[in-house]
């Protein structure tokens, strides 16, 4: 390895590992590695800039590298300079339009700084980039959902189940966005058509329908779809966790033990990496 390389790669692991920890110790960031975020606390809280010149440094060396980039921008993001960000993340996004997470960094700027007329047309552009992807126009739709624009919501979903070439499992992700929002009645619909117009999907749809049924109350309906997935799939862990659910739902307090009880030799048969999927056999 070149010296120029190995620096420019020491620089990235610099920038990406002390930038993560950085972003750690201000909570704008999940769980992550403890060791990088022991280092990044004392590198933010003492002097941040120090975490951004590194990769600055790093971006220097090998310009544009996403991950690099993506984390420049979220520093300069956490240390008042959005201005700067916002400009690099654009630039970024040109050259990488495929960088999901970049749109995604620029839109939570947007909505923090209360400009959601940006934050709309920055999906939006993540879509044209990404002609491909149903779930970044569901995306959209959420913010739409967020901001009270049913009418822009609904016609934004209508484009996922319209182009069945396009989105041949669009029905799975309209449902997804109606279950994730709690309109169960409406996931329920798109499932049922998804049953329909993707047949190879059926098991699937099936699966989810039980869900959406089950969690709208509609116990009845929810146990005559699961009865005819135990029948066509008697050993999928999946199904038999949820036959066990709907049972469980439906059943007198006083009978749940026994139901219990004829189910549990299904787990011991079940594969040991297998068995979190049938979690409702532990009651």
């Amino acid at each position: 390895m070149s010296t120029a390389l190995r620096v420019g790669t020491e620089d990235r692991k610099a920038c990406v590992g002390v930038g993560m920890g950085c972003l750690y110790s201000r909570r704008l960031v999940g769980e992550r590695e403890k060791f990088q975020g022991r280092e990044g606390n004392r590198l933010c809280l003492q002097r941040p800039a120090d975490a951004i010149s590194k990769c600055r440094t790093a971006n220097g060396v090998k310009p544009y590298q996403p991950d690099v980039v993506s984390m420049l921008v979220q520093l300069l993001i956490l240390n008042n300079q959005g201005p700067e960000a916002e400009k690099l993340g654009r630039e970024l996004i040109e050259k990488h339009k495929n960088f999901d997470k970049m749109y995604d960094v620029l839109y939570a700027q947007f909505l923090r700084t209360n400009r959601p007329q940006e934050a709309e047309q920055i999906l939006k552009l993540k879509i044209a980039n990404n002609p491909q992807r149903p779930d970044f126009v569901a995306q959209l739709a959420y913010f739409y959902y967020l901001t009270h624009r049913k009418p822009e919501m609904l016609a934004t979903l209508s484009q996922v189940t319209a182009d069945k070439n396009k989105f041949p499992h669009g029905h799975l992700v309209v449902g997804d966005f109606y279950y994730g929002v709690r309109a169960f009645n409406d996931a329920v619909l798109q499932y049922r058509e998804g049953e329909k117009d993707d047949p190879k999907e059926r098991f699937t749809y099936q699966k989810k329908l039980v869900e959406a049924l089950t969690v709208s109350g509609k116990h009845d309906e929810a146990a005559k779809v699961v009865a005819e997935l135990v029948r066509e799939h008697p050993k999928d862990p999946e199904t038999i966790a949820m036959h066990a659910s709907v049972l469980l739902e439906g059943a007198d307090p006083r009978q749940a033990d026994g139901i219990i009880a004829e189910l549990k030799p299904v787990l011991v048969a079940t594969p040991a990496n297998q068995r979190d999927r049938l979690a409702i056999l532990h009651y």
